[in-house]
């Protein structure tokens, strides 16, 4: 696919991005840089600002593309008149350690149900049209998870479609700011299970949801060794899980 931007965010770095990116001789390469250090949302929307195109895709740096991404993304969203379409990933853990992501077939209908169950969806993987929506802007109040609530909303009022093949690669490891964040991330998600209620309670899986924030939760709390705070959220499960089902959680966490 030939024809794109490349729009760079600085978020207020204090390395040699600029350098580099302006090291590439390239019309199509755009450089901007934030007067103030942000959150990863205000930064996605500033940069979506500068975009002159019709479609939007996100790549962070440290993933990374197969060459026909974009064009297999394009022509779903053409020719489907799709609002947005994700792919499959390959996850990287270390140079030798790879493997899908999504190892079940991609639905076609019912994604809020599909995303909730496990959300699937990786950043680097998602192409959108802006003409489809009145706002595509992410919700600033959340700087961890307002790419899903982006998400979560066009699943709830837009056409979806899923590739199968993974079509990216995505690399996990310790700076990830999910990682670094975790327990933001885990408060973020709890914010939106709130705010989210009247909207998605009709779905199945949104009244299971909870449990799952639930678990990831006892799993941050079993990692970072805070036995009381990992207390109150086992009873707060046993408000919906039996003992047995408990034990077994604690026993997959710790393995």
């Amino acid at each position: 696919y030939k024809n794109w931007e490349l729009i760079f965010w600085d978020n207020f770095s204090n390395d040699n991005s600029k350098k580099i990116f302006l090291s590439y001789e390239d019309k199509r390469f755009k450089y901007f840089k934030s007067e103030k250090f942000t959150n990863l949302t205000v930064a996605r929307n500033l940069a979506m600002s500068k975009s002159n195109g019709d479609y939007i895709a996100f790549l962070d740096t440290d993933d990374s593309w197969d060459e026909n991404k974009i064009q297999n993304q394009i022509d779903l969203l053409k020719n489907k008149d799709a609002s947005l379409v994700f792919t499959n990933y390959i996850i990287v853990k270390k140079i030798n350690k790879k493997k899908v992501a999504i190892k079940k077939k991609i639905p076609t209908t019912n994604f809020v149900n599909f995303f909730l169950k496990k959300y699937p969806v990786s950043l680097s993987t998602i192409v959108f049209n802006k003409k489809k929506f009145k706002n595509y802007n992410f919700n600033e109040k959340y700087h961890i998870i307002g790419d899903f609530d982006f998400v979560m909303n066009t699943a709830l009022n837009h056409k979806i479609v899923g590739i199968n093949k993974p079509l990216a690669e995505i690399l996990h490891h310790e700076n990830n700011e999910t990682k670094k964040k975790y327990n933001l991330y885990i408060l973020e998600l709890l914010d939106w299970y709130k705010n989210c209620n009247k909207i998605f309670f009709s779905f199945q899986e949104f009244k299971n949801y909870k449990k799952l924030i639930y678990y990831q939760m006892a799993k941050y709390f079993i990692e970072k060794k805070r036995y009381k705070k990992l207390f109150i959220i086992m009873k707060r499960l046993s408000l919906y899980l039996n003992l047995k089902v408990i034990v077994f959680l604690i026993f997959k966490i710790l393995n």
